[in-house]
């Protein structure tokens, strides 16, 4: 979208298709002049970066076990990113993305935890950043996201990764709990 902009079906679709890690982009509000934005996904499941490297555009893939700070501020610039995304549900990521935030940036949380998040309020202030919450979705976000699949927008086939059927969903279910079996979606057939 121009100037960086995003809508509630955007943030419900990334929440709904089954991305639960940071993504990044840079964009400037004269983004529509150079068309175009750094993607950068991080994690710290290299077989989730793989995923994403496979299934998105991404421009940079960060490690986020490393001093992904340095890296990310070595791809700006050191102008960090106009635009973050945590979708981890993760107290500690969600308060560590604030670093990630430039001057006049944005932070969105698509995720829920039953913690608290909390940040330093001048490193808040001094980037006069904007935090954004998006948690539930209407029916037009709804609806949006089915037609972004229905029209090939997005392609939700390609979140599977993990499937069983029914009768062995019971033996399977709790490796699919593990971060390292790498299950972005997972499916029981019927």
């Amino acid at each position: 979208m121009p100037y960086g902009a995003y809508d509630a079906p955007t943030l419900h679709a990334i929440g709904r298709c089954g991305y639960d890690r940071v993504i990044m982009w840079d964009v400037d509000t004269r983004d529509w002049t150079r068309p175009g934005a750094k993607v950068i996904a991080m994690d710290i499941l290299r077989d989730k970066l793989q995923f994403c490297r496979d299934h998105f555009e991404v421009d940079y893939i960060v490690d986020g076990r490393g001093d992904a700070i340095r890296e990310v501020e070595a791809i700006t610039n050191g102008e960090y990113l106009t635009l973050v995304f945590d979708a981890t549900g993760n107290a500690k990521s969600m308060m560590n993305a604030i670093n990630f935030v430039a001057h006049g940036g944005r932070l969105v949380l698509l995720s829920v935890v039953k913690d608290n998040i909390t940040y330093y309020d001048p490193d808040f202030h001094r980037r006069e950043m904007t935090l954004v919450s998006s948690r539930n979705a209407t029916r037009e976000d709804m609806e949006h996201a089915i037609r972004s699949v229905e029209e090939g927008k997005v392609d939700a086939l390609s979140f599977i990764t993990h499937r069983a059927p029914l009768d062995q969903m019971i033996d399977v279910f709790g490796s699919w709990l593990k971060p390292e079996t790498g299950v972005i979606k997972a499916v029981v057939e019927l």
